[in-house]
């Protein structure tokens, strides 16, 4: 009877990617972290605002809210861009057409007011910030904790869960949203 083959230890990111089909796959592991990211942030919810339902519907929506602009803002920052060699040209020398670059043109269009605005009013942004960290934190704070914890959980909560969600969505938007233009644009 031949000897069964030896199992080699699997690493926790190879554990938690098993599921899927194609488990190495860039936009799978954006997937494991967003999920990732979603357990700690309901363990420090729950904790915080001690199973407290309306706290704690406070602090979801907060962070829902704080995730769709992060989101939003990473969406239109990794929309690639399609490469136009001559845009004059309205067909290609195979009869296809050049793909549609108006969502390109928002993005940037859209990218480039933000910056300019978030430059110009730099000093204000802490400021606002703190002021929506505030409220928040006052929403959702127990009467028995010190006052300031809310406020750094809140502004922690909704600066975290924004650059998290901005991070995912413009690295899925630059790698998997390419690949899915290209194969459109290359299957007639």
């Amino acid at each position: 009877m031949a000897d069964p083959p030896a199992r080699t230890k699997a690493s926790f990111l190879d554990w938690l990617l098993a599921w899927a089909p194609d488990a190495r796959r860039f936009s799978n592991g954006l997937f494991a972290a967003g999920a990732l990211w979603a357990a700690l942030l309901a363990t420090a919810l729950l904790l915080y605002t001690q199973y407290s339902s309306p706290r704690l519907a406070v602090a979801i929506v907060s962070t829902f809210a704080a995730a769709a602009v992060g989101a939003l803002v990473g969406f239109l920052f990794g929309v690639p861009k399609s490469r136009s060699d001559d845009p004059s040209v309205s067909q290609r020398d195979d009869g296809s057409f050049r793909p549609n670059t108006n969502l390109e043109q928002v993005s940037d269009w859209i990218t480039k007011i933000i910056v300019g605005i978030g430059l110009v009013q730099f000093r204000d942004i802490g400021t606002a910030i703190y002021s929506l960290g505030r409220a928040v934190g006052d929403s959702m704070r127990d009467p028995s904790t010190p006052p300031g914890s809310a406020t750094v959980f809140a502004v922690a909560l909704l600066v975290g869960s924004g650059l998290i969600s901005f991070l995912l969505t413009y690295m899925w938007t630059t790698t998997r949203l390419y690949d899915v233009l290209i194969r459109g644009n290359t299957h007639p």
